[in-house]
């Protein structure tokens, strides 16, 4: 499952999509939700994190127990330029990242 049907909604600021069995977030997924500021993403199946990397406003991302693996899929969040929280808990890479681009076990 794919995320679709988000359209129209450029005004949103917090989406929840836990338990969605996604598997991919392409880079349309959240093309018109530039204002997203919180996005909650637990309990899906998603491996790449490619298409988050223009949500310039995101400040919070929960990923929480997901199938992300290579730490470089949280790497390419360093491009999030807003983000200030993400949680990632329960991957194969249970990792913590903030600004400064530390990684921490």
């Amino acid at each position: 499952m794919k995320v679709e049907g988000l359209d129209g909604l450029q005004d949103l600021r917090e989406l929840v999509l836990d338990r969605n069995r996604i598997k991919g977030i392409d880079d349309l997924s959240f093309s018109n939700n530039w204002n997203l500021q919180e996005l909650h993403l637990e309990e899906n199946r998603i491996k790449d994190l490619g298409g988050l990397c223009h949500l310039e406003n995101l400040q919070r991302l929960y990923l929480g127990m997901n199938r992300i693996q290579d730490i470089s899929e949280l790497e390419r969040l360093e491009t999030l330029p807003s983000l200030v929280e993400l949680s990632v808990v329960s991957n194969t890479v249970s990792k913590v990242w903030n600004k400064s681009g530390e990684i921490y076990n």
